[in-house]
C-alpha cells in the first residue's frame, strides 16, 4: 500500500513529501483507537497489519517506519506527536529516497 511520494519542483529539484507518512501515522492510530474502544483484543495486531512492513528485513525503510509509528501507538502519543514521528522517519533519510517498499 505503501508509496514512494516524490514532488518534482519547478526548479527541477525533488522534495519529499514527508507529511504523507505523518498523515498515514495519523490514519493507523486512528485505526488502533477505535479498535481499542470497539474492544478488540489484538488491536495493534490488526493496526500493524494496515500499516503494513511485516515482512520488509529488519533495518529496511518499511521496517523502521513501522517499528516507529507503533511504538508511537503503545505509547499513546498524542495526535501532532504521531505525525511528526512518521513526518520524521521520512526525513531521516536523503531527499528524495524514502521508499518504505525498497527491498534493502
Amino acid at each position: 500500500m505503501a508509496l514512494a511520494v516524490s514532488v518534482f519542483c519547478a526548479s527541477g529539484a525533488f522534495a519529499d513529501d514527508c507529511a504523507f507518512w505523518g498523515d498515514f501515522a495519523i490514519t493507523a492510530q486512528g485505526d488502533y483507537e477505535a479498535r481499542l474502544e470497539a474492544g478488540q483484543n489484538d488491536a495493534l495486531e490488526r493496526t500493524k497489519e494496515l500499516i503494513g512492513y511485516g515482512d520488509s528485513a529488519p533495518g529496511s525503510m518499511g521496517h523502521v517506519y513501522r517499528d516507529a509509528v507503533v511504538e508511537g501507538l503503545k505509547a499513546r502519543l498524542p495526535r501532532d506527536d504521531v505525525f511528526d514521528l512518521g513526518k520524521q522517519v521520512c526525513l531521516s533519510y536523503p531527499v528524495g529516497t524514502f521508499d518504505p517498499d525498497a527491498l534493502d
